[in-house]
């Protein structure tokens, strides 16, 4: 184990583990709760888990960018496994070596993955849009590693070691270790103070303690049937729910977060055609699918079966929560099914969780997130370290079977930061009331403001309430901050604080995103207004948000320092959280106005039935790459509704606006149904050798798929050129500060 005091711990009380915990046992006087002791597991290691389930009649089911799914039983993948780790083996890998995988394919990750834990060898799956900076990053942290699946372009870090493109077919069934329970069975990376790179070792042992709480608290077993639209990257999607289903046995379905992203109500799709009882999803997913259904009356589901959305990963908003309920109650959403809770990797995830439960009266500010797992506890304690009432926020601890205790920091071990008796120090406030753990947001995102001290996920809560703002868009930052912290905090909203500091602020900087249609001006004004009301805020410097909205965690928590960095209004800068490192983007977007490019339309479609239906979109990120063969690129937001269409079709033609085509760009960059309208309007014929639409333009490609890419925020198409044609007669169109411009305006 990691060496934390269990129910000896100073001040729990055991408890005997229920699948309802009505017996769970506090200090009424003080703020600490116990999720009692935790029955063994009945494996002891993620290889018994696998080989286990691969005796059972279920298997995991992948849903790719394109919407396309694949199923392979635990069988399947316990062959494929079996039959990596012994080319692992052969290549010279020896148990306990790291090892990075990297790759965007979810079904080669989960063979790799696998592979690793068969042979002994420690595995780290790192994001692939990431490239090669991120694999930097893994193995600043990691030190020495191979790395199995695709190499991204230009030098590899010093001490990382190429295994190829990718699992491969292999003979022989050697290469297998009997790994011990207290063996390293995966790495997950987060960042330490300063920003530096670091992972989190979790065993065989801690990883499983967590999948054995949740299954004995929510009753989970091998005829659950989980959904999981996280990448597989991060903690939450393949600890939380991946390996926890192999533990169990269970069907687990893995859809595409881009695919899902660009129609949330795929998530819905899924979860009825696969009678889905178990899934998840932060705050930002929950008001971007009640913000979809609206638009959506005429759809309906049978949710009916839905009985466990756990809800966590970012602050968790009542006013967002009771409206998902009301949205999918007429769809059978039973009305306990959301459950708030609490985790990070040191945890192996969520260990802490509860039953939302609409309350009387005005909307609560802070929702609670329930109580701790079989094996867990929990504290809050003073800046002395000393355990507070109950009612008052102080600072988080936590102690128990999946808490890890150490971080990979140059490749070597380091202590976590620990209390004196052992308990993990975390960077989140909280408070316990009524037998329950609230978190109310970080230690470092406090902002003092018109005389009060508010998280920031409060005050953007706030602005999202206004019906012109659209949801998972808003960022609010302090405005010419001091940088010097403050004294203590007085008041919360939940009762009084243990001395929380805050960044002290003259005022607030909002960004934010318009619904479309909705004039800017008018709601900047409104925004402003809100927040002064509000918040007292002033002076409030609020701007709209272009380009296709703030970077984002592999979970999609906003990367805030990056909003704020080089913003008008000299938003002030707290310490970033530890899962945050800096990003340049909004300054990137700012640069790349003064760089005229040409304008073109891009035109797919799709089958329905004996009719095809066209779309168009109108792109800036387009050029040649190769003329022997003729090669031609495009990038479309990962996020785009239309990049599941061009994956699906395969061909696509691209149109070259002249200065004729200004309405017509500024229209095809609009939502689907604008794009529609506008498509109506033009002059255009299907292509011979694709059949989409080709414009009346100066110039034109006919295109099919050739290669794919993903990378960062966007998927870069590389198309091959089967038909072009030109007319030149009128002058070309160029985007360049920020709109379109006739060549001669530019």
């Amino acid at each position: 184990m990691s060496g934390h005091p269990r129910a000896k711990a100073a001040g729990l009380l055991a408890a005997t583990a229920t699948t309802d915990r009505t017996d769970r046992v506090d200090r009424t006087d003080r703020a600490e709760l116990s999720g009692g002791p935790l029955p063994a597991p009945s494996v002891g290691t993620l290889g018994e888990a696998l080989r286990r389930a691969a005796r059972g009649p279920h298997g995991v089911l992948v849903i790719d960018g394109t919407g396309t799914a694949a199923h392979r039983s635990y069988a399947e993948l316990y062959a494929d496994a079996a039959r990596t780790a012994a080319e692992l083996a052969a290549a010279g890998a020896r148990p306990g070596a790291r090892v990075i995988l990297r790759t965007n394919r979810t079904g080669d990750l989960l063979t790799s993955f696998w592979g690793c834990v068969l042979a002994g060898l420690v595995p780290l799956p790192v994001s692939y849009g990431s490239g090669a900076d991120g694999l930097a990053e893994a193995v600043e942290a990691v030190g020495e590693a191979w790395l199995l699946g695709d190499e991204p372009s230009g030098p590899h870090p010093p001490g990382l070691r190429p295994f190829g493109k990718g699992p491969h077919p292999s003979t022989g069934s050697g290469g297998q270790v009997a790994a011990r329970p207290d063996d390293p069975a995966v790495l997950t990376l987060t960042s330490g103070s300063g920003g530096r790179p670091k992972a989190v070792p979790l065993t065989h042992r801690q990883v499983l303690a967590r999948a054995h709480g949740t299954a004995l608290v929510r009753g989970l077993g091998p005829d659950t049937r989980s959904l999981n639209r996280m990448p597989l990257d991060h903690v939450s999607g393949i600890v939380m729910f991946h390996v926890r289903d192999v533990y169990l046995g269970c069907h687990q379905v893995h859809a595409d977060a881009g695919w899902v992203r660009a129609d949330p109500l795929r998530w819905l799709d899924v979860a009825e055609a696969e009678r889905i009882d178990t899934t998840w999803a932060p705050n930002r997913v929950l008001a971007l699918l009640v913000d979809r259904l609206a638009g959506a009356p005429d759809r309906s589901w049978d949710l009916s079966r839905l009985r466990y959305v756990m809800n966590g990963g970012e602050a968790v908003k009542d006013r967002v929560v009771r409206r998902f309920v009301e949205a999918l109650a007429p769809h059978g959403l039973p009305a306990t099914a959301v459950h708030p809770g609490w985790g990070m990797p040191e945890t192996a995830s969520g260990v802490v969780d509860g039953v939302f439960r609409p309350a009387d009266g005005p909307r609560r500010r802070h929702v609670p997130v329930g109580t701790p797992q079989p094996g867990v506890s929990v504290r809050v304690v003073d800046e002395a370290g000393r355990v507070v009432p109950t009612g008052v926020v102080g600072r988080l601890q936590i102690t128990g079977a999946p808490v890890a205790d150490t971080y990979l920091v140059d490749g070597m071990a380091r202590p976590a930061p620990l209390s004196d008796d052992g308990w993990l120090v975390t960077d989140d406030l909280a408070f316990v009331a009524d037998g329950e753990l609230t978190v109310t947001g970080r230690a470092d995102g406090l902002i003092e403001v018109g005389g009060g001290r508010w998280h920031g996920h409060e005050i953007e809560d706030a602005v999202e309430e206004l019906p012109y703002v659209l949801p998972s868009f808003t960022v609010a930052r302090p405005l010419a901050a001091d940088d010097t912290g403050s004294a203590d905090v007085t008041s919360t909203g939940a009762g009084t604080s243990a001395g929380v500091g805050a960044t002290g602020s003259a005022g607030l900087a909002v960004f934010f995103r318009p619904r479309p249609g909705v004039p800017p001006d008018e709601a900047v004004e409104r925004v402003r207004e809100r927040v002064r009301r509000r918040f007292g805020a002033d002076p409030v410097h609020v701007e709209v948000l272009t380009g296709h909205g703030p970077p984002r965690t592999a979970t999609g928590k906003l990367r805030r320092p990056a909003v704020a960095t080089g913003r008008p209004g000299t938003p002030g800068r707290s310490p970033s959280p530890p899962t945050e490192r800096p990003d340049m983007s909004l300054d990137l977007t700012a640069t790349m106005r003064t760089f005229a490019t040409g304008i073109c339309v891009v035109t797919t479609y799709e089958e329905e039935g004996d009719r095809r239906r066209h779309d168009a979109v109108a792109v800036r990120s387009f050029t040649s790459v190769s003329l022997d063969p003729p090669l031609v690129s495009l990038a479309v937001p990962r996020d785009s509704e239309v990049l599941a269409t061009l994956l699906t079709t395969k061909v696509w033609a691209v149109s070259i606006l002249d200065v004729a085509g200004i309405d017509m760009a500024e229209a095809l960059g609009g939502d689907r149904e604008t794009r529609a309208r506008a498509l109506l309007t033009c002059t255009a014929t299907p292509g011979e050798r694709t059949g989409a639409l080709v414009l009346d333009a100066p110039g034109w490609l006919e295109c099919t798929l050739y290669d794919r890419h993903d990378t960062g925020d966007h998927t870069v198409l590389i198309g091959e050129v089967l038909a072009t044609g030109g007319r030149y007669r009128r002058p070309p169109l160029v985007f360049v500060n920020g709109g379109p411009r006739a060549l001669s305006e530019a």
